[in-house]
């Protein structure tokens, strides 16, 4: 999943892969179809397999790899059942739920729900609007700054914590659950869930770091810059009104 390069555009790319005999390689990849529904407010896109044999019987596997380019703003549900997912640099709502296979979310900053069976959870991020991710057998790896606001809860039934990175404020661990905070009080929540899989929380050092207090002091400079100009105009205006009461009068 990646942004896409023109504004209000969706395009994807789907790459079909299927083991056939030497003779059918001029044929179409029947086996494999792909339904796209844009009928209604929503957009859905589903891959069908058909039952192996005939042909294609004992040639390998048959698999699809999309590459899906979204504008901003459109909530994306992804549900996989053997394979990957990876999203890079979106900031769309996310809600991915994979049964064998890994997440991994590069600097995204939408709010982002994230389920495995069976599988690690990579998720970097300098910035972000809440994060809930629940696996059953895989780690869970969080990259994010200690300059962003959000409450941290995580529990694991067998596993283990790092945090030596984070400056984490009101940390409590007791047993195998956690919970602690990232700078002031916020509603963005950080949510992790395991029953076999280790917990890591490290800083983020990607190259989109958000300094947060630099930020907050550059947008005070440039809300000053704007109220002396403003003060400036309304000075003019009072100047302008002024002289019109004069030519009146006169």
């Amino acid at each position: 999943i990646s942004p896409s390069d023109i504004e209000g555009q969706i395009k994807i790319i789907a790459t079909k892969t299927l083991g056939v005999r030497k003779k059918n390689l001029d044929k179409p990849l029947t086996d494999i179809e792909i339904e796209i529904d844009s009928s209604g407010s929503a957009i859905s896109i589903n891959t069908k397999m058909k039952k192996r044999g005939g042909l294609f019987r004992s040639r390998g596997e048959a698999k699809v790899e999309y590459q899906i380019f979204l504008p901003r703003d459109i909530l994306t549900n992804i549900s996989n059942v053997n394979g990957s997912v990876t999203a890079d640099d979106v900031s769309n709502q996310l809600e991915i739920e994979v049964v064998n296979g890994s997440i991994t979310l590069n600097d995204c900053i939408g709010e982002a729900r994230l389920e495995t069976v069976n599988g690690k959870i990579l998720c970097s991020t300098y910035e972000t609007s809440g994060i809930n991710i629940k696996t059953v057998n895989g780690a869970v790896d969080i990259k994010i700054p200690n300059s962003i606001y959000a409450n941290i809860s995580a529990s694991y039934q067998n596993g283990g914590f790092t945090y030596d990175e984070m400056k984490f404020k009101d940390l409590k661990q007791e047993s195998k659950k956690l919970s602690a905070k990232i700078g002031e009080s916020t509603d963005i929540d950080i949510s992790v869930e395991t029953v076999n899989g280790k917990i890591s929380f490290s800083e983020y050092k990607g190259s989109k770091n958000v300094d947060f207090k630099q930020s907050i002091e550059q947008a005070e400079k440039e809300l000053q810059e704007i109220e002396t100009k403003l003060k400036e105009k309304q000075k003019e205006f009072e100047e302008l009104q002024s002289k019109a009461k004069d030519t009146t009068s006169n």
